[in-house]
C-alpha cells in the first residue's frame, strides 16, 4: 500500500517536471529562434509568456473539472495535449504558428498543479505535506534543468525543432502510464476524508467566496512574489547567461540546468531540515507561516546580489540559492493553504484559484523583463523588481495568514 502511494507521488512529481521541461525548452532554444524570426527583446518576452495567457484563465476551471471527473482522466488528457502542442510548435514554420502552439501548451498544462495538490492532500498527513509540496515544487526545477540542458544541446547540434520533438515524447508515455495505473480515490488513499462525505459539492460561487477571506489573500500575494522570480528565471536565465558572459546556447543551457538542479536540491534539503527542527510550542500552521516569510526575505537579498556576479559559476550559485529558498518557502506556503483550508479535500480548487492570481503576476515577469532590458540595456532593474516583490510577499505571509479559510458546503434538504 505504501509503495503504491509513493509511486503515485513520484508520478505527479514527474508530471510537474515534464511540464517545466517542455515549458523551458523555448527559452533554451530562443537565441536561434530569435535569429530565425528576427525578434526584438520585447517580442521575445511576449513569446516566452504566451503559454501562460490561457494557462492562467484555465487554472481555476481546470481544477473544478479535475475534481469533478477525477485526476486519472484529466492527468492523462492534459499531459497528452500539451505534448501534442510541442509537436505542433516543432512543425510550425513561422512566428505565428509557434505562438499558437505555446498557447495550446498552456491549455494542456493548466490542470497540473491542482491535480498534484489533490493527490498530495489525499496521500499525506499535515506533517508530511511541507516536504511533499516542496518536492513537488522542486520537480519544477528538475524539469527546468532537464529541459534546458536537453533543448540547449539538441538545438545547438540539430536545431530547435528537433529538440521540441524529442521533449514531447516523454509526455505521451507518461499519459499512457497514468491512465493504466492510477485509479481515482481508491480506499487505501482516503487518509483525509471523513467516513461520511457530503454528497453535494460546493458551487463555483461558494468556492470563489474564499477570495474575500484575509488568509487567502495573504497566500495569493506571497505565492505571487515567488512565482514572479520563478518565471523570470525560467524565461530569461539562459539568455542572461548568453548575453552577460557570451556563452553559446549549449553552454548557457547547461549552466542554467545546473542552477535549476541546485535549486531543487537546496529546497528539498532545506524543507527536510526545517521539518526536523523542534517547533516547541509552534503548530504546523504557525511553522509554515514563519518558514515562508523567512525564506522569502533571504531569497530577496540573494536576488539583489545576482547582477553583481562577475562569473558564470557565481551566477549559478546565487540563482540556485535564491530559487532554492523560494521553492522551499513556496512549499511551506502551499502546505499552509492546505492547513488553513476547511475542508481540505477541496485543495485542488483552492490551489487552482490561487494559481489564477499567482500566475497572472508570474506571467508579467518575462514581459516586464523584456521591456526593462530593452530600455536600460541591463538586468539590474529586472532583478530589483523581483527582490521587492519577495519582501512584500514575506510581509503578507507573516501578517495575513492567521485565520482559517472556509468553504461552505451545501447541505441536503430533508
Amino acid at each position: 500500500m505504501r509503495q503504491k502511494k509513493n509511486y503515485f507521488l513520484f508520478m505527479i512529481m514527474l508530471m510537474c517536471a515534464l511540464n517545466y521541461a517542455d515549458r523551458s525548452s523555448l527559452s533554451a532554444s530562443m537565441p536561434l529562434i530569435a535569429q530565425e524570426f528576427h525578434l526584438s527583446p520585447s517580442s521575445i518576452g511576449w513569446l516566452l509568456s504566451a503559454s501562460l495567457w490561457i494557462y492562467i484563465l484555465l487554472n481555476f476551471p481546470s481544477a473544478i473539472i479535475s475534481e469533478k471527473y477525477g485526476s486519472r482522466i484529466m492527468g492523462s488528457l492534459s499531459v497528452a495535449f500539451w505534448s501534442f502542442a510541442m509537436v505542433l510548435g516543432a512543425l510550425g514554420g513561422n512566428y505565428s504558428n509557434l505562438l499558437v502552439s505555446r498557447i495550446l501548451l498552456g491549455v494542456g498544462e493548466a490542470p497540473t498543479f491542482p491535480i498534484g495538490a489533490s493527490v498530495i492532500n489525499r496521500l499525506s498527513s499535515s506533517e508530511e505535506r511541507p516536504v511533499l509540496f516542496t518536492l513537488f515544487m522542486a520537480s519544477m526545477q528538475v524539469g527546468l534543468a532537464l529541459g534546458t540542458a536537453v533543448a540547449g544541446s539538441l538545438t545547438y547540434i540539430y536545431g530547435w525543432r528537433f529538440a521540441m520533438l524529442v521533449l514531447a515524447l516523454p509526455g505521451f508515455i507518461w499519459a499512457i502510464c497514468w491512465w493504466l495505473i492510477y485509479k481515482d480515490q481508491p480506499e487505501d488513499t482516503q487518509t483525509n476524508l471523513p467516513e461520511t462525505a457530503p454528497l453535494l459539492r460546493p458551487s463555483v460561487l461558494q468556492i470563489l467566496s474564499i477570495l474575500r477571506q484575509q488568509s487567502f489573500i495573504g497566500i495569493i500575494i506571497s505565492g505571487s512574489s515567488g512565482n514572479y522570480l520563478n518565471f523570470l528565471m525560467v524565461s530569461w536565465l539562459p539568455i542572461y547567461m548568453n548575453r552577460k558572459f557570451g556563452l553559446n546556447m549549449a553552454v548557457a543551457g547547461f549552466d542554467a540546468s545546473l542552477t535549476y538542479l541546485s535549486a531543487a536540491a537546496i529546497s528539498v534539503v532545506l524543507s527536510i531540515i526545517i521539518t526536523k527542527i523542534p517547533k516547541r510550542s509552534l503548530s504546523t500552521t504557525e511553522s509554515n507561516r514563519y518558514v515562508t516569510s523567512t525564506l522569502f526575505v533571504i531569497s530577496a537579498f540573494l536576488v539583489m546580489a545576482i547582477p553583481h556576479a562577475q562569473s558564470a559559476i557565481t551566477v549559478i550559485i546565487g540563482v540556485g540559492l535564491a530559487l532554492g529558498f523560494v521553492r522551499a518557502g513556496s512549499g511551506a506556503n502551499q502546505a499552509l493553504l492546505n492547513d488553513l483550508l476547511i475542508p481540505s479535500r477541496y485543495i485542488g480548487s483552492a490551489f487552482g484559484l490561487t494559481l489564477t492570481f499567482t500566475n497572472s503576476v508570474g506571467m508579467t515577469a518575462p514581459i516586464i523583463t523584456g521591456y526593462l532590458v530593452e530600455q536600460t540595456g541591463s538586468f539590474y532593474s529586472a532583478f530589483g523588481v523581483s527582490s521587492t516583490l519577495l519582501i512584500i510577499g514575506s510581509i503578507f505571509s507573516l501578517l495575513y495568514t492567521r485565520r482559517s479559510i472556509q468553504i461552505q458546503e451545501p447541505t441536503l434538504s430533508t
